[in-house]
């Protein structure tokens, strides 16, 4: 054995000073593992066989990004990020959310979007969600003449 060799530990910790980057894409859609992607499609067998998921094509019940947040959520154990995903469904039956979607009057909707940050559509380089919130609608009104 060499004088310079390394143990495995070794290699794998940084060097004083050296900066770790983390893979941030690492377990979202296109930047999964063998075992990511594997545990992904038991997760998805396992909540369509439970009815909470229809992958019928064009419209899948649930589009993969968010299936994915799951299992990230439960570090791709198919059975615990299934019973969040039921648990998670189950408030939204319960609280009748698609139906309170289909039916905000729109009025009330645009009045809303004035007081809360939205998200713009757009990723920055870590794939992290930029948000807008409009600060000038939050002024009083004796304020916005100044």
């Amino acid at each position: 054995m060499s004088v310079f060799s390394l143990s495995s530990d070794a290699q794998a910790q940084p060097f004083k000073g050296e900066k770790i980057e983390p893979d941030v894409t690492s377990g979202h859609l296109h930047h999964l593992t063998p075992d990511q992607q594997a545990a992904f499609t038991t997760f998805k067998d396992i909540i369509a066989k439970g009815h909470l998921y229809s992958p019928d094509k064009p419209h899948p019940t649930h589009d993969d990004p968010s299936l994915l947040r799951f299992l990230r959520a439960r570090r791709f154990d198919a059975q615990k990020a299934m019973k969040q995903f039921a648990d998670s469904e189950a408030w939204r039956k319960k609280h009748n959310v698609d139906a309170l979607y289909a039916t905000f009057p729109i009025d009330e909707f645009e009045g809303a979007r004035r007081f809360y940050p939205r998200w713009t559509g757009r990723r920055d380089k870590v794939t992290e969600p930029h948000s807008a919130a409009v600060w000038e609608s939050l002024r009083r009104s004796s304020d916005r003449s100044r």
